[in-house]
């Protein structure tokens, strides 16, 4: 695997970032947005916007493998990303490998949700993925 990014079956395979000793707190990648976290010297890598109004979560705080919108307070699990505050919120975790003493995520493509199916989805109080 070279430096650069490697797609493989639609899926991004992106090398993450560091500074200093530890990783960069976000990663950008075909115009997206990711906040990654270390736990237990691991990196977990999540969308950046809070699933709960968008908040930027790479700003938030981290204590005990929890990480908290600096918005509206809503906490998230890194290890399982259970929302603590409010069940109907979970983050989304990215697959993370390690190959050649380099981390990488998987980032599969964005999918496209209709407005029609992610407002029915919002009226069930389900996700339009769970549809």
């Amino acid at each position: 695997m070279s430096d650069g990014h490697l797609v493989t079956a639609k899926v991004a395979v992106v090398p993450l970032p560091r500074e200093g000793d530890g990783f960069a707190r976000r990663l950008e990648h075909a115009g997206r947005l990711f906040a990654v976290f270390e736990v237990d010297g691991e990196p977990v890598v999540t969308d950046d916007a809070c699933p709960h109004k968008g908040g930027p979560l790479s700003q938030g705080l981290v204590q005990a493998a929890v990480v908290t919108c600096p918005f509206h307070w809503y906490a998230f699990d890194l290890a399982t990303g259970a929302c603590r505050t409010n069940g109907q919120y979970e983050l989304i975790r990215y697959p993370v490998l390690q190959r050649d003493g380099r981390w990488w995520v998987q980032i599969p493509p964005l999918k496209k949700i209709s407005w029609s199916r992610l407002l029915r989805a919002h009226a069930k109080g389900s996700t339009a993925d769970s549809q």
